[in-house]
């Protein structure tokens, strides 16, 4: 089989452009797969996709978006580098939703947050219980039942002193 140059040239544009399409066909397939194998019952607190403009711990601790960086005040509770890891666990923290007849008689741990997009204050509850960490959320009266280890990470403790 001869092939003139500009021949050649378009079956090697066929053959990778067949290469790229094969690879995102099956790339696609893993992530489907991952995604479906997560569960319907799990979500995130507040979810890696959603951009955190400002959080509030019980009224006292603000933490602001700056730039890449955060603002917190006040200053001297916590360094930028706890700072930093909280936010990164209230982006990746996941739970189970789960249905509670009554809300917890102790007293919460309130959390007030602004994300970019949407001029609502959204609030959160955090409830510590021994096996677990309740979460609701105010705007969808739901409930996650999250690992009580992640409590530190999402609230560190110089917070609630």
């Amino acid at each position: 089989m001869r092939l003139s140059r500009s021949g050649w040239n378009n079956v090697i544009i066929f053959a990778v452009m067949g290469f790229i399409l094969m690879v995102n066909m099956t790339n696609k397939r893993i992530f489907d797969d991952e995604q479906s194998s997560d569960g319907a019952d799990s979500a995130y607190i507040i979810g890696q996709e959603q951009v955190i403009l400002t959080l509030m711990v019980d009224q006292v601790f603000t933490i602001e978006r700056a730039g890449v960086h955060w603002q917190f005040m006040p200053k001297n509770i916590i360094n930028a580098q706890v700072a930093e890891q909280m936010m990164r666990a209230w982006h990746s923290t996941k739970g189970q939703k789960i249905h509670v007849e009554s809300t917890p008689s102790q007293t919460p741990v309130m959390i007030s947050f602004m994300v970019a997009g949407q001029q609502n204050i959204q609030m959160l509850s955090l409830y510590p219980q021994d096996g677990m960490l309740l979460v609701r959320n105010h705007q969808t009266n739901e409930y996650l039942a999250v690992a009580p280890q992640l409590f530190q990470q999402l609230v560190p403790a110089a917070l609630l002193n």
